[in-house]
């Protein structure tokens, strides 16, 4: 017959083994969202034709001009750094 301490162990052990795996689950939800942390925005779109657009994207303070054109997409221009301006209430 097994003996309890048997039984204490292998529920030690599971445990162990859950808080691991939490602790994976943890780091690697953080680590996703440190990742991608939005550091990309769309600041203005214009449709020039059907699947032809030009779109101005902030990336890290930085604007650039961008076209899309079906599957492909080109920088144009670097705008320049933004500035982010306060809003007064």
């Amino acid at each position: 017959m097994i003996e309890i301490s048997y039984y204490i162990k292998a529920i030690f052990s599971l445990a162990v083994v859950l808080g691991v795996l939490y602790v994976i689950l943890r780091a690697s939800r953080a680590l996703h969202k440190h990742h991608f942390s939005g550091e990309m925005k769309v600041i203005d779109r214009l449709a020039l034709e059907q699947g032809v657009s030009l779109v101005i994207v902030k990336v890290r303070n930085q604007e650039l001009l961008v076209s899309l054109a079906g599957k492909e997409l080109k920088i144009l221009d670097k705008l320049g750094e933004s500035i982010e301006e306060p809003i007064s209430a």
